[in-house]
């Protein structure tokens, strides 16, 4: 049998690869963790055309493939510069690591050629393209392979009572929900918090299966004032596989009031609900509730709440504390801070 000159690069590269693990053993699969965003690996879906160019200081190129992806793959290495180069297909191995050994074979091909895989949900894939000069490349992924879902933006604004994320999936599968960390530090390396998630927060639920665009948002509230935050988007599916998806920074930077106002409530006179909105021009403990003509409070909207410096609404139904609805009449909303009390009247009616 003549071996021609392409398929001696991956017999090489298998060899080299496979063997010391003939010798010492396989290593075992490993859940993929922060490593992964904090290397700066780039996260692809199962599908797409990539691009690009090497340069004098290439070494290697790293794609990871979301966690929990399965299927079949195909991969076509259509350009490399001068015909040379390798592509990869291999496992995950933690911290950044990476092994080309599959057990079985290795997926490997040269310019102009395609190998095809089928992947497993309990294994993490990565492409790699290795061994070439500089120059433009180009390869192609596609396949059935099947993801949690499929994120196609997530970004952060400052709005008026915090920091307002905004995600959109274009498809989800078996999709429990999302999970919400937060940090502080000047890189993605550590100092995560969870700050909110599907299971104690109905708005960060998963839609489940559906083909459909679906959009979610977060506000993540009393915070300080000119500080970066850094935030990490998770799904979950409902296996209680937990994969990351994306992070992000945004700088709180807000127009602090001149002085504390409370703002005209909206609409008064109102049926059956009116919004209520106040400005706070420093740190202080607010209390915000609703009192009858008699002087009898009926509702409170906030108690003794510590806030930032910032703008504030809430909304009052007509309805005290345990949820029974007022009758018509006059109503007097107040608002207590450490240094300020306001106070206005408010009009139910029927």
């Amino acid at each position: 049998m003549k071996i021609n000159g392409k398929d001696m690069k991956c017999l090489i590269v298998f060899f080299l690869l496979i063997f010391p693990v003939l010798i010492f053993g396989q290593t075992a699969e490993t859940e993929p963790n922060d490593d992964i965003l904090q290397s700066g690996i780039k996260i692809i879906t199962a599908n797409g055309v990539f691009t690009g160019t090497t340069s004098p200081s290439f070494e290697d190129e790293l794609w990871y493939i979301a966690a929990g992806s399965s299927g079949s793959i195909t991969v076509t290495y259509d350009e490399a510069p001068d015909g040379a180069g390798t592509i990869f297909l291999g496992l995950y191995e933690g911290s950044s690591g990476y092994t080309e050994d599959k057990g079985d074979d290795v997926a490997c091909a040269v310019e102009g050629e395609t190998f095809n895989y089928t992947m497993q949900s309990d294994f993490y894939y990565i492409i790699k393209l290795k061994n070439f000069p500089i120059g433009a490349w180009q390869f192609t992924v596609s396949g059935d392979a099947s993801l949690s879902i499929d994120l196609s933006s997530f970004f952060a604004s400052v709005v008026d009572q915090g920091i307002q994320l905004v995600w959109i999936t274009e498809s989800e599968t078996d999709n429990a929900g999302f999970i919400i960390d937060r940090s502080v530090q000047d890189d993605f390396s550590s100092g995560w918090q969870q700050i909110a998630s599907y299971q104690n927060n109905n708005i960060l639920k998963g839609a489940g299966n559906t083909s459909s665009q679906t959009k979610y948002r977060f506000v993540d509230m009393n915070l300080e004032h000119g500080i970066t935050y850094n935030y990490r988007l998770s799904d979950v599916d409902l296996k209680g596989t937990v994969t990351i998806k994306d992070m992000l920074s945004i700088l709180y930077d807000i127009q602090v009031p001149e002085k504390t106002v409370l703002e005209p409530a909206f609409p008064n006179p109102f049926n059956p609900v009116t919004k209520i909105t106040y400005k706070l021009q420093e740190d202080t403990h607010v209390t915000l509730r609703i009192i009858n003509i008699t002087g009898r409070s009926v509702a409170y909207i906030i108690d003794n709440k510590f806030q930032n410096p910032g703008s504030y609404s809430y909304f009052w139904d007509g309805k005290d504390d345990n949820g029974k609805q007022q009758s018509s009449g006059i109503y007097f909303l107040l608002l207590n801070t450490g240094t300020d009390r306001k106070i206005q009247k408010l009009t139910l009616i029927k």
